[in-house]
C-alpha cells in the first residue's frame, strides 16, 4: 500500500466537475472561431491575398499554442 492508497489521501482527493472545464474552454473556442471564421472571411471580401490571410491564421494558431500552456 503506497502513501497515495491510504484511506486519508484518498478521501482529500478532489475531482473537478467536467463543466467546469467547459466553462474554461468557450472563451477560448468563441476566439479561435471568430478568428477562423469571420477575420478571414472579412480579409478575403476586403482583397486581402488568400497568402496573407492564411499566414496571419497560422500565426495566430502557433502564438496561442505558444501561450496556451503558460499559468498566470
Amino acid at each position: 500500500m503506497g502513501i497515495t492508497d491510504t484511506p486519508v489521501a484518498t478521501a482529500l482527493r478532489h475531482y473537478m466537475h467536467p463543466l467546469v472545464f467547459l466553462l474554461l474552454i468557450i472563451p477560448l473556442g468563441a476566439a479561435s472561431g471568430f478568428l477562423g471564421v469571420t477575420i478571414v472571411y472579412l480579409l478575403g471580401e476586403a482583397g486581402v491575398d488568400p497568402v496573407t490571410i492564411a499566414g496571419c491564421r497560422g500565426c495566430a494558431s502557433w502564438l496561442w499554442s505558444a501561450i496556451s500552456p503558460l499559468r498566470f
